[in-house]
């Protein structure tokens, strides 16, 4: 897992009544991974014959090596799986705040606030074609994108007036939120066997 971050946030009171807040984020991740659960590397790992060194999972010609020649049933050698299946999801997302507060008078003060998030996101899953997973098929890859924006903003009044011992605070405001999230995919089998 690789990850980037960074993050500015600037304040500013350029009159005494008024306060600005603006704020700038980025993140980059790639996550690198490895196929778990059933059929996974470790369950395969813990499942592979114990007088069998599985490191040595190719065999003279670089194809994988198999324990038994003429079938699919058997396990996929965990170091196998580890090193030609392949799987990984890739990250750009950013952000921008910015409010603003001011105050009218003693009594009365308004906030804006607006912002907005978007990201970008990549997936690879890849499966060798000598692979038992994806044998049957010729090898397997399926690859999607992932798109996000979304838009947001409030603004908020807030009146306060005292009567005596009692606090009165009334607050009136509108809030406006937009998104939108596209998804793209594609699989193809039948892959050429010098992959």
């Amino acid at each position: 897992l690789n990850i980037v971050s960074s993050r500015l946030t600037v304040n500013n009171k350029p009159i005494a009544k008024l306060d600005l807040t603006a704020s700038i984020a980025y993140t980059y991740s790639k996550n690198d991974k490895a196929f778990r659960g059933l059929g996974g590397f470790l369950q395969n790992l813990m499942l592979w014959p114990y007088d069998d060194d599985a490191r040595n999972y190719l065999d003279a010609t670089g194809k994988r090596r198999k324990l038994l020649a003429n079938t699919i049933a058997e396990l996929d050698n965990p170091f196998f799986d580890a090193n030609k299946n392949k799987s990984y999801d890739q990250t750009h997302r950013g952000n921008f705040n910015l409010s603003a507060a001011y105050d009218i008078t003693k009594w009365w003060s308004i906030v804006a606030r607006a912002g907005t998030d978007f990201y970008s996101q990549y997936g690879n899953y890849f499966l060798h074609p000598e692979s038992n997973s994806a044998f049957s098929v010729g090898g397997q890859v399926e690859d999607y994108t992932e798109k996000y924006v979304s838009y947001n903003s409030v603004f908020i009044s807030t009146f306060k007036k005292n009567l005596g011992k009692l606090k009165n605070t009334l607050r009136i405001g509108a809030a406006n939120d937009e998104w939108r999230k596209d998804n793209f995919s594609i699989r193809g089998q039948s892959l050429k066997d010098s992959v």
